[in-house]
């Protein structure tokens, strides 16, 4: 399974990744560093990338575990995500994708979608718990073989550059606690897509009704989240992108699709 997809990973150092003989891990060839491969995910974030992290980013990543089931149930009934589904399915059905990479996949509420249009699919979450749910799903409908799921900070992506054609990041940035992080997030992202690359992404959105009192705010267990107006949303991604489109859906979400200059 590793060696499926060796030529699409690296090292956060910048070194080659090799499958070890059992193909239970791989190691850098460079810095000797060994992550595991546990039930069907690679695991990327040790205790030295964790003191490393914002400390808000490591609390959210103990919530998604502690919530991954009660959050899948939840999403799943919730109507302006399920109209953000319908457009973000919508864009996939225009584009075929040699390699998708999933960025913040979570639960795999967009996973399965891009595997279907994708030959290969990197989906890449801190959760855990949100990425085994991520891996039953795909199982369900034989689709695990075409990705791999890796556990890692969204903002340290283990992938080669230019790797990926197409990516999706669906409710995901806004999670991130500032703006620089927002940022920096792009600039992966975008390092990660080849030239002319789609993106296709999620936000929570700014729309001005009265009942949206806070333009910032803390979901249950302390995890933050920022809503953006439709100006910040392409403002966000017109630094390495084009944006296409942005449309909301209830205004609750905003959905982009983006191509890189």
């Amino acid at each position: 399974m590793l060696a499926t997809f060796g030529d699409l990973i690296v090292c956060l150092c910048g070194g080659e990744l090799a499958p070890t003989v059992a193909d239970n891990a791989v190691q850098c060839g460079t810095c000797a560093k060994i992550f595991p491969y546990e039930n069907g995910i690679l695991i990327t974030c040790g205790d030295e990338e964790d003191r490393a992290t914002d400390v808000r980013i490591l609390e959210e990543q103990r919530q998604r575990d502690k919530q991954a089931k009660l959050y899948d149930a939840i999403v799943g009934v919730h109507v302006p995500s399920w109209s953000e589904g319908r457009l973000i399915r919508r864009h996939l059905r225009t584009v075929s994708s040699r390699v998708g990479l999933d960025v913040g996949c979570g639960t795999g509420r967009q996973t399965r979608a891009l595997a279907m249009v994708s030959q290969r699919v990197l989906a890449i979450d801190r959760s855990v718990q949100s990425l085994r749910l991520c891996h039953a799903k795909l199982a369900q409908r034989n689709l695990a073989s075409r990705v791999l799921l890796i556990q890692a900070d969204l903002l340290a992506i283990p992938v080669r550059s230019g790797v990926g054609d197409l990516v999706v990041t669906a409710q995901v940035l806004q999670h991130l606690p500032t703006a620089e992080a927002r940022a920096e997030s792009v600039e992966k992202i975008a390092h990660a897509l080849g030239p002319g690359g789609v993106l296709i992404a999620s936000l929570y959105e700014w729309s001005g009704q009265p009942w949206r009192r806070q333009k910032e705010l803390t979901h249950a267990g302390g995890i933050s989240a920022y809503r953006f107006t439709k100006a910040e949303v392409e403002a966000l991604f017109s630094t390495r992108f084009d944006v296409d489109s942005l449309e909301s859906c209830l205004g609750d979400l905003v959905v982009t699709k983006a191509h890189k200059r």
